[in-house]
């Protein structure tokens, strides 16, 4: 049996990134089950309670401490290897990560190696290996064709600027598992493709099932704006900032809209908000985009 494991649990902050994936997932399969060593206390299965509840709680180090302990006593060595690569990977440490895979690796079943080769390929990518990730991608397909693989692999094409091809990953990803995310991924695609009508349509059929599915308002919300509707872009951004007010993207794009529109003090208020967003989020190009439009008007 298969279990979904969400990698935005541990690739990303929670929050959706506009302009690029909503959300990044992987089906893995099963890992056998492990038995603790004979005479293992509770004391080590609350060790590994513990840990898990770190990492769901966001506290990575202290979760990676727990299976590191697990590990240096043998108890559940291959659970505590898989989880610790993936908290490595939230933290941006893929090597380590890598290291871990390699490890599990060497007496990994075969239904097993496609899980691992999933996250090599993701270490890949973040390490800028991008050819490697796409080898390491092609090699889990050939073992385990699932959605997973294919919403992964797009996020490199994306990356290396192959719209045909990540388009191709996320229509089979649909067609394989016909989830909001995926719809939502497809959208923002089009977006980057330039298709903002069929952009504005998925967007549209997502938020008549949910009109809580605040990324679906800012994307949306960028993609009118793109098409050069600016009024009809403010009424979404505005309601994405009310839904979750860190969205800095949605705030940018209201400033620029409302400087398509003339309105320049309003312009101003709404960049200099995602500016303080950005440089707090640590996306150093994007602050400096909102400060020289900030400056312009000024000119």
């Amino acid at each position: 049996m298969n279990k979904q494991i969400h990698l935005n649990r541990f690739l990303q902050s929670g929050k959706a990134i506009l302009g690029v994936l909503f959300s990044l997932a992987l089906l893995l399969p099963a890992w056998s089950q492990e038995t603790s060593p004979q005479g293992s206390s509770r004391g080590n299965r609350s060790l590994a309670e513990a840990a898990a509840a770190s990492f769901n709680a966001g506290q990575y180090n202290e979760a990676i401490v727990g299976w590191t302990s697990m590990i240096n006593k043998g108890d559940q060595v291959k659970t505590a290897l898989l989880n610790r690569a993936k908290a490595y990977l939230v933290i941006q440490q893929p090597l380590l990560a890598i290291e871990d895979l390699n490890s599990l690796e060497k007496t990994a079943a075969p239904n097993e190696k496609s899980t691992l080769l999933v996250l090599k390929a993701v270490a890949f990518s973040s390490l800028g290996q991008k050819d490697e990730s796409l080898r390491a991608f092609n090699q889990a397909e050939a073992l385990d064709r699932n959605p997973y693989v294919y919403i992964n692999r797009a996020t490199v094409y994306q990356d290396m600027g192959d719209l045909d091809s990540a388009r191709l990953d996320l229509q089979k990803a649909i067609t394989m598992q016909p989830s909001r995310a995926n719809y939502f991924n497809l959208a923002v695609l089009e977006r980057r493709s330039f298709n903002y009508k069929a952009c504005i349509e998925i967007l549209t059929a997502i938020l008549k099932q949910d009109n809580s599915f605040v990324p679906a308002y800012a994307q949306r919300g960028i993609c009118l704006a793109s098409d050069g509707k600016h009024q009809e872009a403010i009424q979404d951004l505005l309601k994405a900032i009310t839904l979750d007010p860190t969205l800095a993207d949605a705030y940018f794009q209201l400033g620029k809209s409302m400087l398509a529109l003339g309105k320049t003090e309003a312009a101003k208020s709404y960049l200099l908000k995602s500016a303080d967003l950005y440089l707090a989020q640590g996306k150093i190009v994007s602050y400096r985009a909102a400060m020289k439009l900030i400056a312009a008007p000024s000119r």
